[in-house]
């Protein structure tokens, strides 16, 4: 089958980031002997800059096409807006230039996206595939407030509309949790095929760097071999109280930096040079911001660490953030203060704990009940080392081959 993969998104490997959810769609129908384009942005989303180079995938029957559009600095504006369109508008005339294809997977959001993947199905005689990657356009409503998110409502009220009619025609939808998947089916056809497929992680790989030295991260190798309990954060220092908690991860190392315990943060953002700051104000020896680290890497700092932290702030709308995968492949208790899915899988699997998002004391209560019982810690570590094999990437994206069969069974 000729298959075209739609995401003006994601970041690509040779731009220092693990191979991004279209990519590992991609191999997968290539190794299934189809013929695969990605068409993505020349333009990072990341990275707020233009791609000087193509990615090689390394396979004759996939490849990575950039394709140009609207540059932006703030995610949510009008330019942001003006990147969707322009990417979609180039990528339609483009493929004025090819003849045949054979199914469409889109990823949704954007909403204009999805509009231009129900146009090309209907152009090319082409199944399509929706991934609802992200809860738009709910995401405006919840990251804005006052004045600014009345006046948002009419245009909520329009992008549901159109990712409505969007799902209408699709002949299939996936997406990477639960809640996202629920959404799909509720506004599509009755009885079209659908799958759950997580991002998920590699998991042999993970367990290979995690005992590989080589990766060994040398300014704080010392640290690492001692005794202490070791948590870490993976992932931005945002500052926007509703999607991160950075403060309660500073006031977390300040309660506990006199009862070995250390916290490791893996990222970057606008919070690191507050949390730099802090950590001079408060003499705080026990909190190391190491900024953003190789996947190989962070595999490694994770065979030392004890505790997983997912920290979320109350506006956050993300379902199943990329780093429990890690935390569980390399069998890490998980505390996290994300309501749905990953709070149910927490909770029935007895991984760790769900502490309420903004609550520092919850936070460090939550932590003290792991820190204080090495038994029951032991215990949450082995039950995420199990689950994290149900996460592979193996396991997961081999499923849209099953679901394509479904499509086209489906008439």
């Amino acid at each position: 089958m000729k298959i075209i993969l739609i995401n003006p998104y994601g970041p690509l490997p040779n731009e220092g980031w693990r191979k991004y959810r279209n990519l590992l769609l991609g191999e997968v129908l290539a190794n299934d002997n189809h013929d695969v384009v990605w068409y993505t942005s020349k333009f990072s989303h990341h990275f707020k800059k233009n791609r000087e180079k193509e990615y090689d995938t390394g396979y004759d029957n996939f490849k990575v096409e950039l394709i140009s559009s609207k540059n932006y600095r703030n995610n949510i504006s009008l330019n942001r807006l003006l990147f969707e369109i322009t990417f979609c508008i180039n990528l339609y005339f483009r493929l004025n230039k090819v003849k045949q294809i054979d199914l469409i997977i889109a990823a949704d959001p954007s909403q204009f996206v999805g509009f231009l993947a129900r146009i090309l199905a209907k152009k090319y005689k082409s199944k399509l595939i929706l991934d609802l990657m992200d809860e738009w356009p709910e995401l405006f409503e919840k990251v804005l407030s006052g004045h600014k998110k009345i006046l948002i409502k009419p245009i909520v009220k329009i992008f549901k509309f159109l990712r409505k009619k969007n799902y209408q025609k699709a002949d299939g939808v996936i997406a990477l949790g639960k809640n996202y998947l629920n959404i799909a089916k509720s506004i599509s056809r009755k009885g079209i095929p659908n799958e759950l497929i997580y991002n998920g992680v590699d998991v042999l790989m993970m367990n290979k760097w995690s005992t590989d030295s080589s990766f060994d991260i040398e300014n704080i190798k010392q640290n690492l071999n001692n005794n202490n309990i070791k948590c870490v954060y993976a992932g931005s220092l945002g500052m926007q109280g509703d999607n991160y908690d950075v403060e309660a991860l500073l006031k977390a190392s300040i309660c506990f930096r006199d009862k070995n315990v250390d916290f490791y943060i893996a990222g970057s953002g606008e919070g690191k040079a507050y949390l730099l700051n802090q950590i001079k104000k408060y003499n705080l020896n026990n909190l190391f911001i190491l900024g953003n680290l190789s996947a190989e890497k962070l595999a490694r700092l994770y065979n030392f660490c004890d505790i997983g932290l997912a920290l979320y702030g109350k506006g956050s709308n993300v379902d199943m953030p990329d780093k429990f995968y890690d935390y569980s492949s390399c069998g890490l208790a998980v505390i996290s203060s994300l309501k749905g899915e990953l709070k149910d899988v927490i909770q029935e699997n007895e991984l760790g704990y769900y502490y309420d998002a903004g609550s520092y004391r919850d936070l460090n209560d939550k932590l003290s009940l792991l820190i204080e019982s090495n038994e029951l810690l032991v215990n949450c570590k082995k039950k995420s080392k199990a689950i994290g094999l149900n996460y592979s990437i193996q396991k997961q994206f081999k499923k849209i081959l099953f679901l394509i069969e479904k499509v086209n069974d489906n008439q």
